[in-house]
């Protein structure tokens, strides 16, 4: 039998489908693929699954020729298949010709209709695996629960005295094994599912509506039940956490999509750089249907062109068109050998920064260059970027980059590295006798560690309480002032305690270096920062930036990365006597 051959679409509104046909559990999976417009096809279903890789291993039957699909794709159809009717669906690699570039750029244009009008979108997460029918119940417990009715009991970790599973059972290891799933960091889902109108969850055996999932998810989160989130005796805790973030990034741009927000792609681009993607440049791609300002030419899908003319065509567009120093938020090498210049984020790899790129917002969190605009230019090749700034300090002492990945003195693989990081600042804050702004030096320690900001807001003064809580709990944990008994009320109390603080110091403290400046400022830098690299402040730009000289002889520099500097965050640089404006070259 001949492999299926993909005749060309016939317009640039069409679209492939498939009928399959009625088939029980064990039989072969067979179907017809057709073409219909988008605005006549029939009713469908639109699948969302990981692809894993290009190996297909299995086969779709049709009477135009086999239909070679993978392992995932596969399992999901026969999921999604019934006994005796035929269904419709699309699904990317069996509808989108993928050896043909210039199909696959026409269509991903199309990919947001195609989920906004598909009757369901099932979110195919794989067969059962890890206790996962346990998932549901799990689920159903977390959004049936008064979790504010008594905190103590939250705070104490009394599950079962708030109606839900035991922090002992199985469930609670099932739903973290749920959350590590490739699907939720895949970079595609995102569109697929803040779009659709209804979304139906299938794992192995079971089904579930969406608000199931998100009524957990967003419980679990806004109560610290970190039970679901992350576990000390499980090693894969770190992916457990992002799929979890994932998820709960997902729900927050799926709310507003549906509410009528629709978010410029640059910033989607920061909100979702965790997840993941066969092919790196769909990283940009995939989110194009989902912004408001993304319908320009320049930003046409290209899987024709170099990675790199891609990435650095996309930075240029918005630094131009924009008149914005926002991709430099989220850029920075100092690495001449880089495949980009310095002033081009590279959107295809997780990147966190001091910038707020998660934040949902296309609004500045941080005013460095206070009320000031930009324009910026370029050199006649499009290498260096031009703008207007001033060097307002130079870093005089840095952080050592602890790795997150050490273990010791049986801590554990994530406090150690945090421990050694502290102390390390704890050090360097220690040579500073006052603060250049007259604050406490207490005051601007524990605000400067997580850069002043927790849920886009400027921390409020109690939140000292709970960093007080975290230091704490670290200190009894080595066994400074008494071991902490892990498991008693009082470790569990200040477990609870901690994490508003904590929380947002480890999602930012892996990706930062603490620093001192020649000026005594205390700041959080990029990780590859140095002694004697440069801090400027860039016209238009609300971060102050990390520079370092492009060589000896040059008036060029680096872009190292964006940085948080306590008390020239809000403009205060550009207002004193010290001053000084000048053109600034990176390379």
């Amino acid at each position: 039998m001949q492999r299926f051959i993909y005749p060309p679409l016939e317009s640039a509104r069409h679209i492939r489908l498939l009928r399959i046909f009625p088939g029980k559990t064990d039989d072969d999976v067979h179907g017809m693929i057709f073409q219909e417009t988008l605005a006549a096809a029939p009713r469908y279903d639109a699948v969302s699954y990981v692809w894993e890789n290009d190996v297909k291993n299995c086969i779709i039957h049709t009477s135009e020729g086999f239909l070679p699909v993978t392992t995932s794709l596969y399992s999901a159809v026969k999921r999604i298949r019934f006994e005796e009717n035929s269904t419709v669906i699309w699904a990317d690699s069996i509808c989108i010709n993928q050896d043909d570039n210039q199909e696959k750029a026409i269509q991903i244009r199309l990919m947001r209709d195609i989920f906004e009008r598909a009757l369901h979108v099932l979110a195919y997460l794989g067969e059962a695996a890890d206790d996962s029918h346990l998932v549901p119940e799990l689920m159903n417990a977390i959004a049936n629960a008064d979790l504010d009715s008594d905190p103590d009991k939250l705070r104490q970790g009394d599950f079962t005295g708030l109606g839900l599973p035991a922090e002992s059972d199985p469930a609670w290891a099932a739903g973290r094994a749920f959350f590590r799933r490739p699907w939720w960091q895949r970079v595609w889902i995102v569109q697929e599912i803040v779009v659709a109108s209804e979304v139906v969850v299938i794992c192995g055996p079971w089904t579930v509506g969406w608000d199931l999932i998100l009524c957990g998810v967003y419980k679990a989160r806004e109560h610290h039940i970190m039970a679901l989130q992350w576990s000390k005796n499980e090693p894969s805790s770190e992916v457990t956490s992002a799929g979890f973030t994932a998820a709960w990034r997902l729900i927050v741009s799926r709310i507003k999509f549906q509410g009528g927000t629709r978010l410029p792609l640059l910033v989607l681009l920061g909100f979702h750089g965790f997840t993941k993607a066969t092919k790196a440049r769909d990283h940009l791609f995939a989110l194009l249907g989902l912004a408001k300002d993304a319908d320009d030419a320049t930003l046409d899908p290209d899987y024709e062109g170099s990675l790199e003319s891609v990435v650095t065509r996309y930075a240029r567009f918005f630094i131009l068109r924009d008149k914005s120093l926002r991709p430099l938020y989220e850029a920075g090498t100092c690495d001449p050998h880089s495949r980009f210049p310095s002033w081009v984020p590279d959107w295809t790899i997780d990147k966190k920064s001091v910038a707020g790129g998660y934040l949902d917002t296309d609004e500045d969190f941080y005013h460095a260059a206070g009320s000031s605009s930009t324009q910026p230019r370029f050199s006649d090749d499009s290498k260096v970027l031009i703008v207007k700034g001033g060097f307002v300090d130079a870093i005089a002492q840095v952080g050592f980059d602890y790795t997150l990945k050490t273990e010791k003195e049986g801590i554990g693989r994530e406090l150690y590295p945090l421990l050694k990081r502290l102390r390390d600042s704890d050090r360097m804050l220690g040579t500073l006798e006052s603060y250049p702004t007259g604050e406490q030096l207490s005051e601007v320690y524990w605000r400067t560690l997580i850069a002043n900001k927790i849920r886009g807001q400027v921390p409020p003064p109690t939140l000292e309480r709970s960093y007080e809580a975290f230091r704490t709990y670290l200190k009894k944990i080595q066994g400074i002032g008494g071991r902490l008994d892990t498991k008693s009320a009082e470790a569990a109390t200040l477990w609870a305690d901690m994490q508003p603080y904590s929380i947002p110091l480890l999602q930012l403290f892996e990706d930062v270096v603490f620093c001192v400046t020649e000026k005594g400022y205390v700041g959080l830098a990029p990780r590859t920062a140095a002694v004697g690299d440069v801090i400027s402040i860039f016209l238009g730009c609300a971060l102050p930036l990390v520079l370092r000289k492009f060589g000896p002889d040059t008036n060029e520099f680096y872009l190292v990365g964006g940085s948080y500097i306590h008390g020239i965050m809000e403009g205060e640089a550009l207002a004193s006597e010290d001053w000084r404006e000048e053109e600034i070259f990176l390379r």
